[in-house]
């Protein structure tokens, strides 16, 4: 996660911090909220893009059922994911971007290991980016499935 800070820019960050006193941890908070703000916002947007999903899904399946209806929202769908991608992609390199920043305060401060906010390597089972993968194959998967279905209904074959 974190890319590795040459000690001598930890000694010269120590240094900026020891000559304006408080400013560090002020930066540190700041930072900290930062990455919390966009993980949140990370979750909302993800929630909100389900949703439309959802939506197209319903809309697919209370409508008429038509061939052609099946490809256009299948089609949309899959705008709908990119979108969302791009977005989390975004988002996480912010996030990413911060949690380097603030590792690399954390040891210019001198904060210990055992309560530091950021470790050098994320813990956890299962990583933010893995659950994003999940829904973004799942949703891709679904909407490519029905398009095809779709295109087989037509009597089109793919060679």
């Amino acid at each position: 996660m974190p890319t590795r800070v040459p000690d001598e820019r930890i000694q010269e960050i120590r240094e900026w911090a020891n000559r304006e006193k408080g400013q560090g941890m002020n930066q540190l908070d700041q930072l900290n909220a930062m990455e919390r703000q966009q993980d949140v916002n990370i979750w909302t947007s993800s929630t909100l893009f389900s949703a439309i999903h959802g939506i197209l899904l319903v809309a697919l399946f209370s409508g008429t059922g038509s061939t052609s209806s099946f490809i256009f929202l299948g089609v949309i769908g899959l705008i709908v994911n990119l979108a969302w991608a791009i977005t989390i992609f975004r988002g996480r390199f912010y996030e990413h971007r911060w949690i380097q920043r603030a590792v690399t305060l954390q040891k210019a401060l001198g904060v210990p290991e055992e309560v530091a906010i950021w470790d050098e390597e994320p813990r956890g089972l299962i990583r933010g980016w893995m659950a994003y993968a999940i829904l973004l194959s799942l949703f891709t998967a679904v909407w490519i499935f029905l398009i095809g279905v779709a295109v087989g209904a037509l009597g089109i074959t793919i060679r």
